[in-house]
């Protein structure tokens, strides 16, 4: 009945998560991150493993994630992802707030001129259409790296470590404000003479 109910699902599109569902996970950071984890293929027992899980806590974390209606749980701790993740951008504010937090976070505290941290920048003066292509452009590095760790998932943890991922667009107000400032202090220039016919 439990394969059938497997195979099934397979069929039916995954429902992106709700406000009440992302507030429960934004209240639990290692029920965030579980879920999380299941979203890209990670099975219970490498979860457990990488994070020192007990039998109590897993189960604790599957029951609670059954519940919300993110997975359904199966015998034996199988079970089916029900729902997927929506974008920072469209999920509730708790976990939005969390997620910005937790970017923030990361900037503060990485050593930019360390060997294990990689990083390049430029400044750039781009059209509508040119940061509608960028955005494009970020979002396809981040998935092709989130691809990456999903191959490395079943390394042992003395092989692999954890990295923060963010790629950023945002204004450059080191040549932004100065220019505004400049703008505002410039003379009129003087407009064309409009001559008449007559």
């Amino acid at each position: 009945l439990a394969l059938a109910e497997l195979a099934e699902d397979d069929a039916v599109e995954q429902v992106c998560t709700n406000d009440a569902q992302e507030d429960a996970l934004a209240d639990e950071p290692m029920l965030a991150i579980s879920f999380y984890l299941l979203t890209l293929g990670w099975t219970t027992q490498v979860i457990a493993r990488e994070f020192f899980l007990s039998d109590l806590d897993l189960n604790r974390i599957l029951l609670r994630l059954d519940r919300l209606g993110l997975i359904t749980l199966y015998c034996e701790n199988r079970l089916k992802v029900r729902v997927r993740l929506r974008p920072p951008g469209a999920c509730s504010a708790r976990l939005r707030d969390l997620m910005l937090a937790g970017v923030r976070s990361q900037l503060a505290r990485s050593e930019l001129d360390g060997a294990a941290t990689l990083w390049s920048g430029g400044m750039v003066r781009l059209g509508p259409d040119s940061f509608e292509r960028t955005r494009n452009r970020l979002q396809a590095l981040v998935d092709e790296i989130v691809e990456l760790s999903r191959h490395d998932k079943h390394l042992d943890g003395q092989q692999v470590k954890w990295f923060g991922v963010c790629a950023m667009l945002a204004p450059e107000l080191n040549l932004e404000k100065p220019r505004a400032d400049a703008r505002r202090n410039a003379p009129a220039r003087a407009r064309p003479a409009i001559h008449q016919r007559t």
